[in-house]
């Protein structure tokens, strides 16, 4: 009986020390350079990656080669990744001439070892291959554009903004993209802020732009809203497209009565040629910081020529947040369904205020972590619906409206399943993406 008891009492001590095992940590070949670490969230080892001396008046490639002591399954995948926000590794570069990546292994057990890293085809460390079989070799690469030149060909579109008054035109003008910054945030018609949930006029919000899906045997179909930011780029909410081939999508900007689908009357049909969401938008997590970088930019066939329906919009470049203490209200314009949960062929607009995070988690019951880059707005009666993601918050500043915020969720009401106005709506926050806009619209000549 004794034998038995001891017997036990072994085995259970050796299945805990066997669980209790984790695969071992090879050693880094450049440990100023490269360590592995433990992922705060997952538990998981990765690697972590410190470049300095990083030249902020160049772009910077960064190519990495593991090799990992095993035959890798179709979904054990590899990736590199920026340690912190595109925004902040900017911050970083500028100020710190520092930049920080994190490897995601494709298996834990064996951890895989560093090969080599290369700065724009510069080897900053090499380590030694795995020689035995099985054994696979993996490449990753990561590119940043020159954050000083992402700055400077910004200014130069955007910062020679100054407030001033001009004279509405009263008969159609066609402008080319050179104008951008005369013509970004302004209309022909003069936009009297209502309360709630009020019909457009054609050319009020001309930077508003409806998305339709394409189908094979039947008419596009109305499924989310964009707002222009370049004469070739398209701003949206990743959660409309993030599933969508560009061919799938197409823009009408300039289009009013979503009911006809032809072109005139001010409005175009364009196709997208690529589709950009954001790294970090996780659409499959439920975590409130996994999505909320819900934002992506459409990039068009062709450049958009501005007219008094078509403009766009004014990108919202202080970082700095909102001061809680005073109000602040912005537009929004979609094609959502309404309180009477009924779609619209014609555009209305709403004002919201913005409200603090914390009232937004009251109001919504649930925690909302102070780094998400979100922020919630009432309705006063009039809230975002289905069909007015995407949209975009702009806030009237000197005569011209900036764009501070994209739909991103509403909410239903659990027993009618319409959307409940008494509840606030949750925005992806524009300021917080400004250099990952500037990024993905950097490409395009706008002459």
């Amino acid at each position: 009986m004794c034998t038995k008891i001891i017997l036990s009492q072994l085995i259970v001590v050796l299945m805990c020390y066997q669980l209790g095992q984790s695969a071992p940590i090879p050693a880094s070949p450049c440990r100023n350079m490269f360590k592995y670490k433990t992922h705060s969230r997952t538990n998981e080892t990765i690697g972590f990656i410190k470049l300095t001396d990083v030249d902020a008046n160049e772009n910077l490639r960064l190519d990495v080669q593991i090799s990992v002591g095993a035959l890798l399954k179709k979904n054990q995948k590899a990736y590199l990744k920026l340690s912190k926000s595109l925004e902040a590794t900017y911050y970083d570069i500028v100020l710190n001439k520092t930049a920080k990546y994190w490897i995601k292994f494709p298996v834990q057990d064996p951890i895989p070892v560093l090969v080599s890293i290369v700065r724009n085809g510069e080897e900053l460390c090499s380590g030694s291959q795995i020689e035995r079989y099985p054994e696979t070799t993996i490449n990753l690469s990561y590119t940043i554009i020159a954050p000083k030149h992402i700055v400077e060909q910004y200014a130069m579109k955007y910062s020679s903004i100054t407030p001033r008054t001009t004279r509405r035109p009263t008969t159609t003008t066609t402008l080319t993209p050179k104008h951008l910054q005369d013509t970004c945030g302004t209309s022909n018609l003069v936009t009297e802020l209502a309360m709630n949930g009020i019909s457009t006029r054609a050319g009020q919000f001309p930077w508003v732009v409806p998305l339709f899906k394409r189908k094979p045997r039947a008419e596009p179909e109305y499924f989310c809203v964009a707002t222009i930011v370049t004469s070739r780029h398209l701003l949206t909410a990743a959660h409309c497209v993030y599933d969508m081939r560009p061919e799938e999508i197409l823009a009408m900007p300039g289009k009013h009565d979503i009911s006809d689908l032809s072109a005139g009357n001010g409005a175009i049909h364009a196709d997208i040629q690529k589709i950009s969401c954001h790294e970090e938008y996780e659409s499959a997590s439920d975590h409130l910081v996994d999505q909320d970088a819900d934002i992506a930019v459409l990039r068009l066939e062709n450049n958009l020529r501005f007219t008094q329906f078509i403009r766009p919009i004014c990108l919202w470049r202080d970082q700095s947040p909102l001061n809680m203490n005073s109000a602040h209200k912005g537009v929004v314009s979609g094609w959502g369904e309404n309180e009477e949960d009924s779609s619209t062929t014609t555009p209305f607009y709403y004002t919201s205020t913005i409200v603090s995070k914390q009232q937004c988690s009251e109001n919504l019951e649930i925690s909302i972590p102070k780094r998400a880059r979100i922020f919630c707005g009432d309705g006063a009666g009039s809230v975002a619906c289905r069909g007015d993601s995407g949209s975009a918050m702009v806030m009237s500043r000197n005569n011209r409206f900036y764009l501070r915020g994209v739909v991103s969720k509403a909410v239903l009401d659990e027993v009618t399943f319409k959307c409940d106005s008494s509840k606030y709506a949750i925005y992806t926050d524009v300021p917080s993406f400004i250099y990952w806009i500037m990024v993905n619209t950097y490409d395009i000549d706008d002459d």
